[in-house]
């Protein structure tokens, strides 16, 4: 049953206290906040002037970001609070993780993000434009070359390693990611090694006799990636993963 005389007394000390911010019978503070209208986009403003200036100051300091997020409008980012999670229980406390934004392997839509990327960069560092274009035509060169959608998979790498690197030049290409993404099938691009020239944790199997080893059909991984110190002595084909010519994949022509 609603307590009448409760709501009586409630609703007289809002209205007369509300105008002074703080409601005495209540033990209420009331917060007043300015509501800012929504900026009404303009064809002359710049592609990035949607984002957000803490997003911008993340960029410019060096850290990966989901490019995700610079797709989103300006009204969604106005929105769009850390609050957006799954809820989790960690240490005895409510805790909020940030769901992860499934990767664009779109290279259209890839393209329309990296540009608001590089727009913000461009603001602190106008020199390096040319950089950012050698990058964006490597990157649509490995969708072009590549398979399936390895060409995401390299961006991403890239953008992490250069965010643990970031004195090294965007125009560079890393030719580790190039081949375990974009040149290397995806069957070849995971496989079960611990070390670039293939061996350890194989899944190969030696032959018991010492003066008899059977030697793999498969090619090495390290010679492939221009890094197996074995030489002759190698257990694995020192051949081609596409085309198992006697060079390596990086030196390919076959496409």
């Amino acid at each position: 049953m609603t307590n009448t005389k409760y709501l009586d007394n409630l609703l007289p000390v809002c209205l007369t206290d509300c105008n002074r911010g703080y409601a005495q019978g209540l033990n209420l503070e009331i917060v007043h906040e300015s509501v800012t209208p929504m900026y009404t986009s303009s064809v002359f403003d710049s592609v990035s002037a949607h984002i957000p200036v803490k997003i911008k100051e993340k960029i410019w300091a060096g850290e990966y970001i989901d490019l995700n997020i610079l797709l989103k409008s300006a009204k969604d980012l106005a929105t769009d609070s850390q609050l957006n999670g799954d809820l989790s229980v960690k240490g005895g406390l409510l805790t909020i993780t940030p769901q992860r934004q499934s990767t664009i392997t779109n290279l259209h839509v890839w393209t329309s993000a990296f540009i608001i990327f590089m727009d913000i960069v461009l603001e602190k560092w106008p020199n390096k434009g040319q950089e950012f274009l050698k990058y964006m035509f490597n990157v649509r060169l490995a969708s072009s070359r590549g398979y399936g959608s390895g060409w995401a998979i390299y961006d991403e790498q890239y953008r992490l390693r250069k965010a643990r690197c970031p004195q090294s030049s965007w125009a560079e290409l890393d030719m580790e990611l190039w081949v375990m993404y974009v040149s290397t099938p995806p069957r070849f691009a995971h496989s079960d090694t611990n070390s670039f020239g293939g061996h350890k944790g194989s899944q190969y199997v030696q032959n018991t006799k010492p003066e008899q080893v059977q030697r793999p059909t498969a090619s090495c991984k390290g010679y492939n990636f221009g890094r197996c110190t074995y030489g002759a002595a190698c257990k694995f084909e020192h051949k081609c993963f596409r085309c198992s010519g006697n060079h390596p994949i990086w030196a390919c022509k076959k496409r």
